[in-house]
């Protein structure tokens, strides 16, 4: 029957709401499908459909009702059943079928160890508690970024934080790093960078193959000043027609537009692209017979300058004066490679602080944030998410406080004893009940005095976690526990004001 019934152990915990699931009619053999649960991610939305298929007997013995009564899950996640209204009960005679859904953001990353509680109704035993465990991995949050020339890496998603950075364009000859932080970097593999606070942080990568800077020199203004040796006569009598040519290495490259019948002053914007190293020569010309002006003769030449590569005002060519502008401007390298992300970090909670209170066996949490998880040994004590914690058992406890964001801060680790040598009252002649196992039944017998008949019964294990509960009916009560693990459990016993508990230790 054991191995018939661990086909329900992935029913998942108390709904938070309701919310239907798809049952998949495909499959006709008794299990879970998918058998396994997939992996879940710190921050990203969970949803899993799982259908099953109920086995209807066993061992001769036809099984009449199956409940779902508790599992916890890690922080974030809920579950539903799809016979919710039903309070989660399942008659396999009449189907099989059934489904549950996982739902929801889980919060904290880890490895966890999931109880589920199912009742069993056999036609010869009702109410029969089967425990089973399920793991279920929560990766941490993949806090990261990527573009075309670099992705970045955070161990958290929240502040404080350590960010890696991982550049997709490597080989070439320069880099700029800005980390939005407040530093930079030249590096083409950068050292990781530490962020301190919660914020939005700018990152801006450029990439370079080569470095090679420009040096762009341009023949921007030339001013005619002044001009006389020009026309058939000395002084000219007619109008100037003046224009300038520039040659390189004695070679034209460059003629103006005619200024017809117009004395200087006068100005042109060649914008003319110079070279460093080269020859240049500026040649002051008076058109006649170019602008066919044939009564006058040939072009009048005035006179050349030497161009230098800087600006002159009244400087001569011939009988010309001249001025000129020549602008010098450095180009940079192009990059080869732009690219920004936006790196968000959150707020981290509080560092919870831990009381112990040994006089209620107890610890408290306080200066939390809005979630809670217990630890004990290390492990989390799924479904421990109060302020306050039963201890029962040695060993060391600490408590997460986490955020909305899943952001978590540890306290302290604390080691309580618990003396179990001191409590040997459960079957003292004065003690209100009284607990016996019998192992050949593999029976837990509780032997209640007739004044707490109608009694509150509650088995919980060690480490506060609820087992099962129901209400006492006559003054001898008995509970199998043939499938509950070794170890310590807690029997406590409740009625009006009265209050009674006692351990009791299972050897299998």
């Amino acid at each position: 029957m054991k191995k018939t019934l661990t086909l329900l152990c992935l029913l998942l915990s108390k709904p938070l709401f309701a919310q239907n699931c798809n049952i998949d009619y495909s499959q006709n053999q008794v299990g879970l499908y998918p058998s396994q649960l997939p992996v879940g991610t710190v921050g990203s939305t969970y949803n899993e459909d799982i259908t099953f298929v109920l086995p209807t007997d066993t061992l001769g013995y036809d099984f009449l009702n199956f409940q779902i009564v508790s599992v916890n899950l890690p922080i974030g996640l809920s579950w539903t059943c799809n016979n919710n209204l039903n309070n989660c009960n399942y008659d396999p005679q009449t189907s099989p079928y059934g489904c549950v859904n996982i739902n929801g953001i889980p919060l904290l990353a880890g490895a966890y160890t999931i109880e589920v509680n199912v009742l069993a109704d056999l036609s010869i035993i009702n109410s029969y508690p089967i425990l089973f465990e399920l793991e279920l991995q929560i990766l941490p949050a993949s806090n990261s970024g990527t573009n075309n020339s670099f992705s970045y890496q955070v161990d958290q998603p929240c502040a404080p934080a350590l960010a890696t950075f991982n550049n997709q364009e490597p080989g070439l000859e320069f880099y700029s790093w800005d980390f939005g932080n407040g530093a930079s970097s030249n590096a083409e593999h950068p050292s990781p960078q530490y962020y301190p606070n919660a914020g939005n942080y700018p990152i801006t990568y450029t990439a370079y193959a080569q470095m090679d800077t420009a040096l762009h020199i341009e023949l921007t203004e030339f001013n005619l000043q002044n001009m006389s040796n020009y026309g058939e006569n000395f002084p000219s009598f007619e109008e100037a027609d003046p224009y300038f040519k520039v040659k390189k290495n004695g070679q034209v490259i460059y003629q103006s537009a005619v200024v017809i019948d117009q004395n200087p002053p006068l100005t042109w914007w060649p914008n003319l692209n110079l070279e460093l190293g080269q020859n240049y020569t500026l040649e002051i010309w008076e058109a006649d017979q170019s602008i066919g002006e044939n009564y006058f003769g040939a072009d009048d030449y005035i006179g050349n300058h030497s161009l230098n590569i800087g600006s002159c005002n009244g400087c001569y060519a011939g009988s010309a004066q001249i001025a000129y502008q020549i602008a010098i401007e450095n180009i940079n390298p192009i990059p080869s490679f732009q690219d920004t992300a936006t790196l968000t970090l959150f707020e981290s909670p509080l560092v919870p602080i831990l009381q112990n209170d040994s006089t209620l066996q107890q610890l408290l949490a306080i200066n939390t944030s809005s979630y809670l998880q217990w630890y004990w040994n290390g492990g989390p004590l799924l479904g421990q998410n109060n302020n306050s914690l039963n201890v029962q058992e040695s060993g060391y406890y600490h408590v997460l406080s986490i955020n909305q964001h899943g952001c978590a801060q540890s306290s302290d680790t604390l080691f309580i004893n618990v003396d179990f040598a001191a409590i040997n009252d459960d079957n003292s002649a004065s003690a209100s009940f009284h607990l016996t196992i019998d192992q050949l039944t593999k029976q837990l017998s509780i032997e209640l005095e007739p004044e707490l008949v109608g009694a509150q019964i509650e088995l919980w294990q060690i480490d506060g976690r609820l087992i099962d509960a129901w209400k006492s009916v006559q003054t001898i009560e008995n509970y199998p526990i043939d499938l509950l693990s070794g170890g310590i459990y807690l029997v406590k016993l409740s009625k009006g004001n009265v209050v009674i508990e006692s351990k009791i230790s299972i050897v299998h």
